[in-house]
C-alpha cells in the first residue's frame, strides 16, 4: 500500500489540504477537543436550513488521478439528527465534479439510520444500501474504494466490508472531500461531527492498529514496585502476574524479582 496523502490534523489547521470550504450554516475547523489520534481532529457542524448544497463543511485534496482509489477516514458524530429518507455525505472520491463520484454517508432508511454507498457515473445514479447503523459517540473508521479498473465501489465499517457495488466506470479519482461535503435534510436536521486520521493511498488502507502499551522499561523501579503492591492487594498473586504479562513487555517483568 502507497499512501497518496495522509492527514491526521496535528499541525493544528488544514494546510495539508488543498481547500476547505464551507456554506450556509455549515462551519469546519481544527481543534483538540476529542482527536483520534494526537492531539487535534477536525470539526465540522451544521444545521439544515433546507435543500441539498445549502449547508456543507469540508476539506479537499487533488491527487493525481488515478484508476484504483481508496480513501479512510475516523468519524465521530456528536450530533446526527436526520430525517426519514434524507442523506448526510461524508467522503466523496470524485473526478473533476460529482458526474463521476463514489459517495459515502448516512441515509435514513425509514426511521432507521444506515451507512450508505452510492454516486453517480456519467450522471447515472448507483447506490446501496448496507445493514450497519451508525450511533453517536462512537469513533468509525470509514474507508471507501473507487475502482475503475474492475468497475468497482466499496464501503469498509471498522474493518468490515459492509456494501460492494458493481457498475461500469469511466474515470478515475482526483479529488477527495471529507467532513459533510453534502446534506440531503429536512430543515432544522443538526449535524455535528469528527474526523481524524486521513488517509488516501492506491490499496487497502484498514484500520489503525492500536498504540503500544508501555513497557516496564520506561518506568522506575520503584514505581514498578509501587504498582506490583497495588494489584498484590487488588488481585491474587496469579491474577496479577497473568494482568501484567498481557499488558507488559513479558520480557521485562519478571515476576519472580517482585513477588
Amino acid at each position: 500500500m502507497t499512501a497518496l496523502f495522509s492527514d491526521g490534523f496535528e499541525s493544528n489547521d488544514f494546510t495539508a489540504w488543498t481547500s476547505t470550504a464551507t456554506g450556509g450554516t455549515g462551519t469546519l475547523v481544527v481543534n483538540a477537543t476529542r482527536p483520534h489520534h494526537g492531539t487535534y481532529s477536525a470539526y465540522a457542524t451544521g444545521t439544515c436550513s433546507g435543500g441539498y448544497g445549502t449547508d456543507y463543511g469540508y476539506a479537499t485534496k487533488t491527487i493525481t488521478q488515478a484508476n484504483i482509489v481508496y480513501a479512510r477516514a475516523y468519524f465521530y458524530f456528536n450530533t446526527l439528527t436526520l430525517s426519514q429518507w434524507k442523506a448526510l455525505h461524508l467522503i466523496y472520491l470524485e473526478y473533476n465534479n460529482q458526474s463521476n463520484a463514489t459517495v459515502v454517508g448516512i441515509y435514513n432508511d425509514g426511521g432507521t439510520l444506515k451507512w450508505n454507498l452510492w454516486g453517480f457515473e456519467a450522471d447515472a445514479w448507483f447506490g446501496n444500501l448496507s445493514s450497519v447503523t451508525p450511533t453517536t459517540g462512537v469513533w468509525y473508521c470509514v474507508e471507501v474504494k473507487r475502482d475503475v479498473t474492475n468497475d468497482q465501489n466499496q464501503l469498509w465499517i471498522n474493518g468490515v466490508l459492509v456494501s460492494t457495488v458493481n457498475v461500469a466506470m469511466a474515470q478515475g479519482a482526483n479529488k477527495v472531500f471529507a467532513g459533510f461535503p453534502g446534506i440531503d435534510a429536512t430543515v432544522d436536521d443538526v449535524i455535528s461531527l469528527y474526523f481524524d486520521c486521513a488517509v488516501v493511498a492506491d490499496a487497502y488502507i484498514g484500520v489503525e492498529e492500536p498504540a503500544e502499551p508501555p513497557s516496564l522499561q520506561v518506568i522506575s523501579s520503584g514505581s514498578q514496585r509501587k504498582l506490583l503492591h497495588i494489584l498484590d492487594l487488588m488481585y491474587s498473586s496469579p491474577e496479577a502476574e497473568d494482568w501484567l504479562r498481557r499488558v507488559f513487555n513479558p520480557d521485562v517483568f519478571n515476576p519472580e524479582v517482585f513477588w
